[in-house]
């Protein structure tokens, strides 16, 4: 998501410049299509023979969408672009949970498909779209950096300082604390962490769940053990058993290795695979485990 224009000139001082009338989405395309594989070639990831190669295939396989522009007063459609770019890779109303074959069923809404799979590989495939730790997942780049507003904020805590006190301070200071402009806009950009549950998640966590009237908290609790406490004396703590292998039959596999589903007229534990016989030190084969450990020979 980008500005409809660029800035010119200083930081502080830029001049807003819209971009051309010529400038539609093929050209867009064609202007990130040459960007990306010359980024290529100069990490060494691509040879130069290679990206010319690509460049004169008829479809290239990159796609710039250009919508209409927003207007700066629409909040609500900017917000609403914003949740569609960073939405969730799965949907909760498409996924549906099978106890009895261990085994998550998923729909497609365009293909009117549902794909089955078992909960180990639909848990791999969802660890390859989860974020590492401390990933940011939103980037802001040019106007919109980290970098160029810290630049805005030393040049208004400079004209602010010019205008009260007649001197200007240095251009490596940051905008002091006790200034009016700086603590509006700290106030303006930052939400309460109920506001941003309520806004991603749409759960009011202030809410009373008797009369949802609005609530205030009186402490934070952070110890494991007192929690864990105040859980058991209302009667809400609940570890529940991660689904072990041996609670679900394994099902048989074709000749080009897809589960084969079979339905028993029987129960599901009449047709479990018979146990392998037990080796003493393989944690595998006790049932005290939640959860089997990972092996690296498996």
């Amino acid at each position: 998501m980008f500005s409809d224009g660029a800035w010119a000139g200083p930081e502080a001082e830029a001049t807003f410049l819209p971009w051309p009338s010529s400038l539609d989405a093929e050209r867009l395309t064609q202007l990130f299509r040459r960007l990306v594989l010359r980024m290529l070639v100069r990490k060494r990831r691509m040879n130069q023979a290679t990206a010319d190669r690509l460049l004169g295939w008829h479809h290239s396989g990159f796609s710039v969408f250009l919508g209409d522009p927003i207007a700066p007063g629409n909040h609500e459609s900017r917000r609403r672009l914003a949740r569609y770019l960073v939405r969730s890779p799965l949907s909760l109303e498409r996924m549906r949970y099978d106890p009895a074959t261990c085994q998550v069923l998923y729909g497609s809404t365009r293909q009117h498909r549902t794909r089955r799979m078992s909960a180990l590989d639909f848990l791999a495939e969802l660890s390859a779209v989860v974020p590492d730790h401390g990933q940011h997942l939103v980037s802001y780049w040019g106007r919109h950096s980290n970098r160029a507003r810290g630049s805005r904020d030393r040049a208004m805590a400079a004209r602010v300082g010019t205008s009260t006190t007649g001197a200007a301070p240095a251009a490596s200071d940051p905008m002091p604390a006790e200034d009016p402009v700086f603590q509006k806009k700290r106030k303006t950009f930052r939400l309460a962490w109920a506001a941003l549950l309520r806004k991603v998640w749409n759960v009011d966590a202030l809410a009373c769940p008797r009369c949802t009237s609005p609530m205030r908290v009186l402490a934070a609790i952070t110890q494991p053990a007192v929690i864990e406490r105040i859980l058991r004396h209302v009667g809400l703590f609940d570890l529940p058993r991660a689904p072990n292998s041996h609670d679900c039959p394994t099902p048989p596999l074709t000749a080009d290795g897809q589960a084969l589903l079979i339905f028993p007229s029987r129960p599901l534990a009449a047709h479990q695979a018979t146990p392998a016989p037990e080796h003493d030190g393989d944690p595998r084969l006790h049932d005290s485990w939640p959860v089997d450990p990972p092996f690296v020979d498996d």
